[in-house]
């Protein structure tokens, strides 16, 4: 398996749709990409990036985000996310990510995502589940 280095980038497009404006997830009454649903691209991104290089039975989760959305993107647009990974301890994972449209920067963003042992994450969430 390659190893995930310091520096290294990931990019994805995306075209909105209905489903992703802030009318529609309840974040907002105009028809613009809502900004929760851009922090899930954000971390979706990284996530695939970091994912490709986990062994077997490790995965990751999002454990911090930051975002600035710094402009609106109407549906049927594509947008550019771009990840870049900036810091990481081994187990803790630190990425960079802008977003652009077809008129320029719409997001910038860091993401913090944990690698964890599947197996025993879906245990604490059973447990919780039952209190």
């Amino acid at each position: 398996m390659n190893e995930l280095k310091i520096g290294q980038t990931i990019s994805q497009d995306y075209t909105v749709t209905s489903a992703d404006l802030a009318s529609k997830l309840g974040s907002g009454s105009v028809d613009v990409l809502a900004t929760p649903r851009l922090v899930a691209l954000m971390e979706g991104v990284c996530a695939r990036m970091l994912n490709a290089y986990l062994p077997e039975g490790i995965t990751s989760v999002g454990s911090e985000v930051h975002i600035k959305h710094l402009a609106p993107t109407v549906e049927g647009v594509t947008i550019h996310l771009t990840a870049k990974l900036i810091e990481s301890d081994g187990r803790k994972f630190t990425f960079e990510v802008e977003a652009s449209d077809n008129v320029g920067l719409i997001s910038t963003c860091t993401h913090e995502r944990a690698s964890i042992k599947r197996e025993n994450y879906l245990k604490k969430v059973a447990e919780r589940a039952k209190q």
